[in-house]
C-alpha cells in the first residue's frame, strides 16, 4: 500500500491522532505511515504512552518523612500538655480550692446542743471516712439569720478531716443555716431525721406516690414498721389513709408505733381525715385500729395540722411523738 504521508506530515498530526481530533482520512493516512516508518511508530508511541509520575529524590523522601515525624510529635506532645493542664486543674480544684459546702448534696455528720439560758447553741461538725475534707468556715449575720458556709474536697496533707467546733450566739435570731440548710429554727434544733420526713409533705392523700416518699422517708428514720400495703379512702371526707400490715408480728408494739406515727402523717397530709391500720387478729379477724384528726389533736393539745407550717413546728410534734 502507498505511503502517502511524508514523516513531517506524519508527526503534524500526530497530536490530533492522540487528542482523537483527527479525521477518518487522516487517521487512515497516519496509521498506514507508521505501519511502515518505526521512527514515527516509536514518536507516536511516546506522545500517546500515559505519564509516569516524577521520581523523587531520596533526600525530599527523607526531609518528607521527618517533617510528618516532628508534625506527629507536636501533636502527641500538644495532647499531653492538655492533659496535664487539665489534671493539674481538677486537682487544685478538688484539693487545693474545693467548692461550697452543701449538705444537700453531701452527707455531713453533725450535732447541735442548744443553750437556752445562754441564747447560745453548739454546733460540732464530725467527719469520717467517706466524708469530704471541710475548712475556710465562716459564720455571717444578716438580721435574724446566721449562715455558717465552708469549702470541701477531698482529704489531703493540705487540708486533712478534721471537726469543726463553734458556740454561736442565737440572741435576736430565729433561723440558722449549715452550708445552705436550715438548722436550727425559733429555739429548736432540727434532725435530719425529722426533717427527711417534713421535706415529704404533700396536699393530697389522693396522691399514692407522694404517700409512699412519706412513709418510706418515715421507715428508713424507724418510725414507721415496714412490710404494708396501702389503702386510700378519698371518696367523701375524712378522707382516710389505711396500712394493711399481713404478718406484723408484735402487734402490741406495732400499735405504740403506728399511734405515734399517725399524728406525723396527719400533719403532712393536708386533707387527711384520719389514719388507720390493719392486721390478722389471733381469732381470725382482722383487726382495724384508727387515729382521726380530733383524736390527735386532743392527745397532743395542739392542731397538729398546724405543726407542718414550719420545721420547728414539725421538729416539736416529732419530739413529742417518739413512741416507747
Amino acid at each position: 500500500m502507498k505511503n502517502d504521508l511524508s514523516c513531517g506530515v506524519a508527526r503534524d498530526l500526530m497530536p490530533l491522532y492522540a487528542d482523537g481530533v483527527a479525521g477518518e482520512e487522516s487517521r487512515a493516512a497516519l496509521e498506514r505511515h507508521i505501519a511502515q516508518c518505526p521512527d514515527c511508530a516509536a514518536a507516536l508511541a511516546a506522545m500517546t504512552a500515559p505519564e509516569e509520575p516524577p521520581e523523587v529524590p531520596a533526600r525530599e523522601v527523607d526531609y518528607l518523612k521527618a517533617v510528618r515525624r516532628k508534625a506527629l510529635r507536636r501533636v502527641v506532645l500538644a495532647v499531653i500538655c492538655t492533659v496535664l493542664v487539665l489534671t493539674g486543674l481538677w486537682a487544685a480544684k478538688a484539693y487545693v480550692i474545693g467548692t461550697p459546702a452543701d449538705r444537700a448534696a453531701r452527707s455531713m455528720s453533725f450535732s447541735v446542743h442548744t443553750h437556752p439560758a445562754e441564747e447560745t447553741i453548739d454546733l460540732r461538725v464530725l467527719t469520717a471516712e467517706g466524708q469530704p475534707a471541710y475548712w475556710g468556715w465562716e459564720v455571717t449575720r444578716q438580721g435574724e439569720t446566721v449562715d455558717i458556709t465552708a469549702r470541701q474536697g477531698r482529704p489531703s496533707p493540705l487540708h486533712p478531716r478534721q471537726e469543726f467546733f463553734s458556740t454561736i450566739d442565737v440572741a435576736g435570731v430565729r433561723e440558722v443555716y449549715l452550708c445552705g440548710q436550715l438548722l436550727w429554727q425559733d429555739g429548736v434544733a432540727l434532725l435530719p431525721g425529722a426533717q427527711s420526713v417534713y421535706d415529704c409533705r404533700t396536699p393530697y392523700v389522693g396522691n399514692p406516690s407522694a404517700l409512699g416518699k412519706l412513709t418510706q422517708a418515715l421507715v428508713r428514720t424507724g418510725r414507721l414498721p415496714d412490710g404494708f400495703s396501702m389503702e386510700l379512702q378519698t371518696a367523701r371526707e375524712p378522707y382516710g389513709w389505711t396500712l394493711v400490715y399481713d404478718a406484723p408480728g408484735d402487734t402490741a408494739q406495732l400499735d405504740r408505733e403506728l399511734e405515734a406515727a399517725a399524728p406525723l402523717l396527719l400533719a403532712l397530709v393536708d386533707n387527711l381525715g384520719e389514719v388507720s391500720w390493719t392486721y390478722p387478729g389471733t381469732d381470725g379477724e382482722t383487726v382495724v385500729r384508727t387515729v382521726t384528726l380530733a383524736e390527735a389533736d386532743a392527745a397532743y393539745g395542739q392542731s397538729v395540722k398546724a405543726c407542718a407550717q414550719s420545721p420547728a413546728a414539725f421538729q416539736r410534734l416529732w419530739d413529742q411523738t417518739d413512741a416507747p
